[in-house]
Order: C-alpha cells, then sequence, then structure tokens
C-alpha cells in the first residue's frame, strides 16, 4: 500500500515542478506585462498555475497506478523493481509535458501544420523522456535520495528560483540583457538550493535544518521586499455638491446603436435612461480608439499631449504630472473604484491612475488567471477549439456584478467606473438574441476578428487582416450578419445596465447619484468601404451616445454640440470643484440645468487613428475637415448637406479649407506646447513592445 501511495503522490509533485517551469517561462516572455499586473496578480496566478497542474498530477498518477496494476495482472514478474517504476512514470509524465510545452511554444497553422508538428514534438518527446530517464537512474535518483525527497528537492529550489524572478521583475530592469543575468541568478539559486537541501536530508543536523529553513523562508518571502504601497493623497478639500458618480463606457458603441437614438433594435433599458435623463444629440469622442479617446476623456488633455512618435511607431502614455479626474476626486474626499474590461486600459498608459481599486476583468479566456501559463493556455485552447468558439467569457455580466457589489458596499461619496467591452469584438451575444438574426451564409457566431488561435481554414470565423487585405471577401450578407451579431451585442449590454439600474433604484442612490452612460468611440460597418475602428475620423467612430440620468436632473433633449473632453471640467462643475487650469475643455454645465440652453459654439478637434496613416479634424459649424498626416490627403464635408461624409468638397471651398487648416494647425502648436510643460514620457522599447502586445490582443494591430 505503501508503495503504491509513493507512485501515486510522486507525480503530484512533478506536477508542481512542471508548473513552475511554465510559469516561469511565460513569464520571461511577458515580462512587462508580469510587472504592470503586480504582486498580489502574481501571487494569485501562481497558486492558480498550481492548483490546475497538482490537479493534473493526481489524475495523470492515479491513471499510471491503474496501468502498472492492470500490467502486473497481465505479467506477472513485470516491473517488479520500484525505481524501475518511479523511473518510468517520472520519463512517461516528462515526455507529456515536453509535448505540450513545444506544441504551446509553437504557432497555430492549419491541420498539416499542426499534424506536422505534433509528429515532430512527439519524437522529441520521446528522446527527452528516455533521456530523464536515464538520467534518473544512473544519477538523480541516488544522488538526491529517491523519488518523494527528489520530487520535493527539485519542486522547492525552482520555487525559490521563481521568487527571485518575481522579485526581480518587481524591483528591477527588466530589458533584454536584464532578463539573461535574472535568469543566471535564478539558476545558480537553483543549483544552490538542490546542494543544500541535499546536505541537510543527508545529514540531519539541527543548525544545518534551521540554517535551511532561515534560507528557504528568505528566498519565498523576497518577492514581498518588492511591494510598494501607493502613499496616501492628501485631502485637499471636498465638493460643495459630493454627488454620487456611476460612470459607464459602453467600448465601441455607435450613436445609432440605441433604440432611442434610432437604433435598428430594441433597447428598452437605455431608452428609459434617456427619457428619464437628459440625452445628448450631438457628443463626440475626440479620438476613434480607446486609448487616446480614455486619455483625453479622462484628463480633459487632447490626445496629440499623450502622444509619442519615434522609429519604433506610435503610442499614447502620460506621465505622473498628468492628473486624471479620478485623482482629483480622490483628493476631494471620493471612494474611486474602477471595474475594467478593456486590458489595453491599464497602469502602463495610466489610464487608470487615482482608482482605491482596479478590478481588470479579462475578456478573452475564461482561465484568466492562467494567463501566464502557456502550456495551459494551449490545452485550454484545444478543448475550445473542440466545444466551439462559443466558449467565451462574459465580461458584461462581470462588470454589472461587481458594479453592484460595490453599489450594496455604499461608501459615499463614490466615482465609480464601469468599463464595459461589449458591443466591441468579440461579436458574441447570447442565443436568445441570435435566434432573432437571419442569416443563410458560411459564417457563423461569434464573430472573432481577432483570434490568437485561429486556424487558416476555419472559414466560419474570417480574420481582421484576411477581410481588409481582400483574402476573406464578404458579401452584402456577410456583412449585414455582422452588423446583426453586434447589435445583439448592444441588445445584451442594454439588458446588463437594465439589472445595473435596477440595482441603483432599489438602494434608493437616485437623489444623489449622477448616472453617465458613453462610449469611447464608435464602430464602422462599411460606410467607407471599412471596418471596425481606429483608422478614420469619420462620424460613425465619432459619433457617440451620452446620458446623463438622476442627482435631480429634469429629463430633457440637448442639440448642442458636445465633445468628451469637456466631460471632466463638466463634472467638476457640477460637483463644485475647483478646476484645473490646464484643461483643455470647457464645461457644458448649462445645459444640465437647462437642456434647451445653447452652448457657444466651438470647434471640435479628433485625431489619434493607427492606420493608414496618423490624421487630424476640425469641426466647425457645419464643416468638417480631415487632414492625413502621411499623404498629405485632404476632406472637407458639408455636414449639414453630406453627414454621411461621402463628397469630398475640399476643390470646390479652397478658402474655407485653408481657414480650418491654419486652427488645425494652430491647435496642434498649442498641443505640442502644453505636452513639453507636462513632460509627457516617451515609452521605451520594451514598454512600446508591451504596449504592441496589448493592442494586438486587442486587435487594433495584427
Amino acid at each position: 500500500m505503501k508503495s503504491r501511495l509513493k507512485i501515486l503522490v510522486f507525480p503530484v509533485v512533478l506536477a508542481g515542478f512542471f508548473s513552475l517551469t511554465d510559469y516561469l517561462y511565460s513569464n520571461l516572455q511577458d515580462v512587462l506585462g508580469f510587472k504592470a499586473e503586480g504582486l498580489y496578480y502574481m501571487y494569485q496566478s501562481l497558486i492558480c498555475g498550481q492548483l490546475v497542474y497538482l490537479t493534473a498530477g493526481l489524475a495523470y498518477g492515479i491513471m499510471f497506478l491503474l496501468a502498472i496494476l492492470f500490467l502486473k495482472l497481465l505479467f506477472n514478474k513485470i516491473l517488479q523493481d520500484q525505481k524501475q517504476i518511479f523511473s518510468l512514470e517520472i520519463s512517461v509524465f516528462f515526455g507529456i509535458f515536453i509535448f505540450l510545452l513545444l506544441t504551446a511554444i509553437a504557432p497555430s497553422g492549419n491541420k498539416w501544420r499542426i499534424f506536422v508538428n505534433s509528429s515532430l514534438f512527439a519524437v522529441l518527446a520521446i528522446i527527452t523522456g528516455a533521456g530523464i530517464k536515464f538520467l534518473w537512474d544512473r544519477f538523480l535518483n541516488d544522488f538526491l535520495g529517491g523519488p518523494i525527497k527528489s520530487a520535493y528537492i527539485l519542486f522547492q529550489a525552482l520555487l525559490l528560483s521563481a521568487s527571485l524572478i518575481m522579485f526581480w521583475i518587481l524591483k528591477l530592469p527588466s530589458y533584454d540583457r536584464a532578463k539573461v543575468y535574472m535568469s543566471i541568478v535564478a539558476g545558480l539559486i537553483f543549483v544552490i538550493a538542490v546542494l543544500f537541501a541535499r546536505a541537510v536530508l543527508e545529514k540531519k543536523s539541527a543548525m544545518l535544518k534551521a540554517g535551511y529553513l532561515v534560507f528557504l523562508l528568505a528566498g519565498l518571502c523576497l518577492p514581498l521586499f518588492s511591494y510598494r504601497t501607493e502613499p496616501p493623497k492628501p485631502l485637499l478639500g471636498k465638493p460643495e455638491k459630493p454627488l454620487n458618480i456611476i460612470f459607464i463606457i459602453a467600448d465601441a458603441c455607435r450613436y445609432d446603436s440605441i433604440g432611442i437614438n434610432g437604433g435598428e433594435v430594441p433597447t428598452p433599458n437605455l431608452d428609459r435612461l434617456g427619457k428619464e435623463g437628459i440625452i445628448f444629440r450631438n457628443a463626440y469622442s475626440n479620438a476613434p480608439w480607446t486609448v487616446p479617446s480614455m486619455l483625453s476623456m479622462t484628463s480633459s488633455l487632447y490626445p496629440a499631449v499623450f502622444q509619442s512618435i519615434s522609429r519604433f511607431g506610435t503610442s499614447y502614455s502620460a506621465s505622473p504630472k498628468v492628473e486624471f479626474f479620478a485623482e482629483r476626486l480622490r483628493t476631494r474626499g471620493y471612494h474611486t473604484i474602477a471595474v475594467n474590461a478593456n486590458n489595453i486600459l491599464g497602469k502602463r498608459d495610466l489610464t487608470l491612475m487615482g482608482f482605491d481599486k482596479t478590478h481588470i476583468i479579462e475578456y478573452r479566456y475564461r482561465l484568466q488567471r492562467l494567463r501566464y501559463y502557456r502550456v495551459i493556455w494551449k490545452i485550454h485552447y484545444l478543448f475550445r477549439r473542440f466545444l466551439g468558439l462559443t466558449q467565451l467569457p462574459d465580461t458584461t455580466a462581470k462588470v454589472t456584478e461587481k458594479g453592484e457589489q460595490f453599489l450594496k458596499e455604499n461608501p459615499t461619496p463614490f466615482f465609480l467606473y464601469l468599463h464595459y467591452m461589449n458591443p466591441h469584438d468579440p461579436y458574441n451575444p447570447p442565443a436568445k438574441y441570435l435566434k432573432d438574426i437571419k442569416y443563410t451564409g458560411a459564417l457563423q457566431p461569434p464573430f472573432y476578428p481577432t483570434d490568437p488561435f485561429h486556424q487558416a481554414e476555419d472559414r466560419a470565423h474570417p480574420q481582421e487582416m484576411d477581410i481588409k487585405l481582400g483574402l476573406f471577401p464578404l458579401g452584402k450578407e456577410d456583412k449585414r450578419f455582422i452588423k446583426e451579431l453586434y447589435l445583439g451585442n448592444v441588445r445584451y449590454l442594454d439588458e446588463k445596465i437594465g439589472e445595473l439600474m435596477e440595482t441603483v433604484r432599489e438602494l434608493g442612490l437616485e437623489e444623489n447619484t449622477v448616472v453617465i452612460f458613453t462610449a469611447d468611440h464608435g464602430e464602422a460597418f462599411w460606410e467607407h468601404e471599412q471596418w471596425s475602428h481606429g483608422h478614420c475620423l469619420y462620424d460613425e467612430l465619432l459619433h457617440i451616445p451620452l446620458i446623463f440620468w438622476g442627482a435631480g436632473l429634469k429629463p430633457g433633449v440637448v442639440e448642442s454640440r458636445v465633445a468628451m473632453i469637456d466631460m471632466v471640467p463638466t463634472l467638476a462643475e457640477m460637483l463644485g470643484i475647483e478646476p484645473n487650469p490646464v484643461w483643455q475643455g470647457k464645461s457644458f454645465y448649462p445645459v444640465l440645468k437647462d437642456p434647451s440652453y445653447q452652448i457657444q459654439p466651438k470647434p471640435i478637434f479628433a485625431e489619434g487613428t493607427r492606420r493608414p496613416e496618423e490624421m487630424k479634424a476640425i469641426r466647425s459649424n457645419e464643416y468638417k475637415l480631415i487632414v492625413g498626416k502621411l499623404t498629405g490627403k485632404k476632406q472637407l464635408f458639408n455636414l449639414k448637406d453630406d453627414p454621411a461624409e461621402q463628397k469630398n468638397i475640399w476643390d470646390e471651398n479652397p478658402e474655407l479649407a485653408q481657414e480650418l487648416e491654419e486652427e488645425l494647425n494652430l491647435w496642434q502648436a498649442q498641443n505640442q506646447a502644453l505636452k513639453n510643460k507636462l513632460l509627457v514620457r516617451e515609452l521605451n522599447p520594451e514598454e512600446r513592445k508591451e504596449f504592441e502586445e496589448r493592442l494586438r490582443a486587442a486587435g487594433y494591430i495584427k
């Protein structure tokens, strides 16, 4: 019985060793992303991965034990030597892990490529397993003192190496050469730990045991020395009207996707919000994709202030000198909480600065805490492929759940920022909304154009670049189906907003809470032969919904044009907080007191395209000018006569165009001066690499 228990326990301890191997390899691949997540996430991820691997090790041990018992029944004299059993067990387990690790490293491709890769990896895994068996039989088993002791010694030594790497990532530089130094030091720690543990287990000296225990505890606690608490912000005063704020962002939500704005599908909850509150007919984003839009919206500074351009490309980031609105509220006694489902927003670009607590909700996989385990990711991908692409997480429900949880805790005054990923792709509405879509083509839900594990032969789920390069031509019916999936996302978002608002009403928060519903940008559906967002400055990407509700606001409709850069000054005036003199936006609070009030017209600027070139735009009165930086292409539209922006009248109005371009150039110069004043930092190469990876994960680049 004891020998059988050892056969069972042995692979469980080995699984912990393999878990750490997967963890460390994955960390070295994404050091900066891991660093941005912080110590708590590191530990949480480590524990979750250990649990998954230990479960797998236990399952393997049970299967191996059953196989041994079965073979002994058939062949009485086979595998009588216990050492042979353990060496066989580790060689098979090691071979399986190497096969999975190689599969995780290799890029996904078509079925033929997967078959070739798998055949090659299987051969390499068999050779590796045989090599491990030879080393184990010849050296390791006797040197380390038996199977269970050996596995434990290797596990704790690698755990100490992992602790060092966690400390290094958080505390020390992480450029490429530093990674080499980090790996060398971690390797030395591993060797020292193995030799130390072997000496302790051999001599059994009390002093040696005590020294080993101190060494082990010091190593395991090393990451804690890198933990840095954020210094408390000084309380600089209190607002005159300390209203609670629920700030809701619906990512990639078009203005005309909402029922009350003339949308094609019913959105009863958002319609009710608009009818009971103040709805804006002409609200515009200052950028066509998330990062520059949210940087501008939450700081009242134009995207150009955060922009850095170099040979590595264009990126957006802020310096600590930039004050975001959540920081200003926190220094006035507000509880600030962010629930964010768009993972390209984070600590690196500082868009979530100033929040007491931030909940990041990953929108790609259910195994959120295991995204730093490449092997587990790949296995999960294989299962996901087998079960179907609909195995995607419901982040809309998770954001609502977290928001309701905070509201029930009811600390006041509060600023609750809820960033829903819906209706942004993947377009994956629940089945009850799919049944209303009539389509007979080849595509299947979800529409997931940035699937990192997509296979080339999967023609039911085309990818973004295949569509844009014409490798996957879409017919009129296909395009309509894709848009209907998007609208299905809008309907589901409306359902969850309704649940959130029901909680607000049940808790009696209507009188002292203002709810703001808006979007970071819109979404294009081939109005200008293009799809998605980030590529142009037409109104399908800039015209967004905006609703204010609650806090005694009288229902009404605002026809005046407003820009999202004006949001922060407006909220500051509403709360009675003094404005920051550096803000570039202007408050539109007068229309919240009286929706019929006519705001003094002012130009609205937009910028921040990533492809095909950097563009700038100015909207003044009835006209809009778009200028391409690389090509110099100029487009002028009369929005009164041509709201769809289909007819370029640049040649017909050279004087007006010249006037608008001069105003655009003056605005750019003002932004550059302010950028120099605020010393907005440029990303270094590694930070830029991480920024690009986040953009790639969200589908902004390929």
